[in-house]
C-alpha cells in the first residue's frame, strides 16, 4: 500500500508498505490504515481518508478479489472502526484520471512515440498498471459548453492478442496456467499487470530454473536492473505485449489526443534508457497493416510522476 499526507492541497512524501501480509493479520485493513496514519502523524478523529481500489465503486460494500488475498469491507463500518472524520473510497482509475491535468501541465511525461502534436479536443487514453490493469478514456461531451468526460473500463479483461508466431506460443503457455485455474481466456492483465508479471516470467522462461530470482513484480524489476537475463527477456516480452494492448485501446477510443501509460512497470520498462524495450513497444503499437498510418499520428508517453494515483486522490480534497 502506498500512502501520503495531503496538507494545504500539497501531496507529501509517498510511503510504501507491504500489503498482503498486513491484511492477513487479525486487524487487517484497519491496522494497515492506522499504521499509515501514525507514520504521517495524523489524528484519526481530525482526518479524512481517501482510499482507492481497483474495482468500480457502486455501493458502500467493497468486495475486492486479489491475486494473493481477497478482502471485503463496509465503508461505514470501516470508518467507525478507524475513528476517522470521514472515509471515502474511489476507483483507482478515477483517481488517476483526476491527476491527468496536473501530469500534463507539469510535463511529468517521457515520450515513447512522438506522433503528431497532441490534438486538443480529440479523445485521450491513460492505461494504468498496478496489481490489475485498466484503461480510462477521456472524451469531450455535453451540450453547449463541452467538458471532459472520463469513461471507465474493465479493459484489463480483454483477451491478450499476439502479433507474431512466437508471441502466440507465449500466450498458449500462459493459457495452460489459466486452464489449470478453470479459465480459457488469457486476459491482458494476466500478463501485463504487476499481479500477472510472475506468470509472464515463467511462461517466457519456461525452460529455465528460476529459483535464483524473486518472482514478484518488484523482484523482477530489480533483477532486470542488475542485468539478469531471464528478467530482461520478460521485460522485453512485456513491452511488446503492452504495445499491442495500447494499440487496441488507442484504436477503440480514436485517441489522437494522445495515450499515456502510468505505473511502476511502465516507468521501469519503458524509461528513456530502455531503448530496446521502447523499440519493441513501438513495433507492436505500429504493427504494419491498415491502421499503421492512423496509429503513427498518436503520441504516446509514460507518466514519470512517482504516484499519479495519490496525486489524483489529493484532488478530491477541497481547496485550502
Amino acid at each position: 500500500m502506498r500512502f501520503a499526507k495531503v496538507d494545504g492541497g500539497a501531496l507529501g512524501d509517498v510511503e510504501d508498505r507491504p500489503t498482503s501480509e498486513a491484511l492477513r493479520r487479525r486487524d487487517g485493513l484497519v491496522g494497515l490504515i492506522r499504521e499509515a496514519l501514525d507514520m504521517v502523524g495524523l489524528v484519526p478523529g481530525e482526518t479524512t481518508v481517501f482510499l482507492s481500489v481497483p474495482i468500480y465503486v457502486s455501493s458502500n460494500t467493497i468486495d475486492l478479489p486479489q491475486p494473493i488475498i481477497s478482502w471485503s469491507f463496509d465503508v461505514a463500518v470501516l470508518q467507525e472502526r478507524l475513528g476517522v472524520r470521514e472515509l471515502k473510497v474511489v476507483n483507482d482509475m478515477a483517481a488517476l484520471g483526476l491527476a491527468l491535468p496536473l501530469v500534463v501541465a507539469s510535463q511529468s511525461l517521457a515520450p515513447i512515440h512522438d506522433g503528431n502534436p497532441r490534438r486538443v479536443g480529440f479523445p485521450m487514453v491513460i492505461i494504468g498498471v498496478r496489481t490489475g490493469l485498466s484503461a480510462l478514456g477521456f472524451v469531450l461531451a455535453g451540450e453547449g459548453e463541452l467538458r471532459w468526460l472520463p469513461v471507465q473500463t474493465e479493459a484489463g479483461h480483454i483477451g491478450l492478442v499476439a502479433t507474431n508466431a512466437d508471441e502466440q506460443e507465449l500466450i498458449d503457455r500462459l493459457r495452460l496456467t489459466r486452464i489449470q485455474q478453470g479459465e480459457w481466456v488469457v486476459r491482458a492483465q494476466d500478463a501485463l499487470s504487476k499481479g500477472g508479471l510472475s506468470d509472464l516470467h515463467r511462461a517466457v522462461n519456461y525452460d529455465l530454473d528460476l529459483s535464483s530470482v524473486e518472482v514478484t513484480a518488484d523482484g523482477l524489476v530489480r533483477a532486470a536492473e542488475k542485468g539478469d537475463g531471464p528478467a530482461i527477456k520478460t521485460m522485453q516480452a512485456w513491452s511488446h505485449l503492452m504495445g499491442n494492448f495500447a494499440r487496441m485501446m488507442a484504436l477503440a477510443y480514436g485517441a489522437w489526443g494522445g495515450l499515456l501509460l502510468a505505473g511502476q512497470l511502465p516507468r521501469a520498462f519503458l524509461a528513456d534508457d530502455q531503448t530496446e524495450n521502447r523499440r519493441l513497444f513501438n513495433e507492436a503499437f505500429l504493427v504494419p497493416g491498415p491502421s499503421s498510418t492512423y496509429m503513427d499520428n498518436i503520441p504516446v508517453a509514460c507518466v514519470t510522476h512517482a504516484d499519479p494515483y495519490l496525486l489524483g486522490l489529493s484532488r478530491f480534497l477541497p481547496a485550502p
